[in-house]
């Protein structure tokens, strides 16, 4: 399902009523981020503060979603040190 295409959308409901198990949204995340980028762009631009970043997502807590800790443990487990070596900068 892409909006604002040739084809319409149509709801999960409505997909389910017809059949359908399995429908693809190939656009949804990377529509979201781009208005947010854009959002947080723009507020620096006017403003010259990034507070866009109010939602309290810390450094940490970034790292954590992008599954940061299993690559440390990855780099680890396989004798390396870049991860270290980052940290010591």
């Amino acid at each position: 399902m892409i909006p604002n295409s040739r084809t319409p959308v149509f709801s999960v409901n409505e997909l389910s009523e017809w059949g359908v198990s399995l429908a693809i949204y190939p656009s949804i995340s990377a529509i979201a981020a781009m208005n947010a980028i854009r959002s947080s762009l723009d507020e620096l631009k006017e403003t010259g503060k990034d507070t866009a970043q109010g939602h309290k997502t810390s450094p940490q807590d970034f790292f954590d979603l992008v599954g940061m800790k299993r690559e440390v443990d990855f780099d680890n487990a396989v004798g390396g040190d870049e991860f270290t070596a980052l940290a010591e900068l």
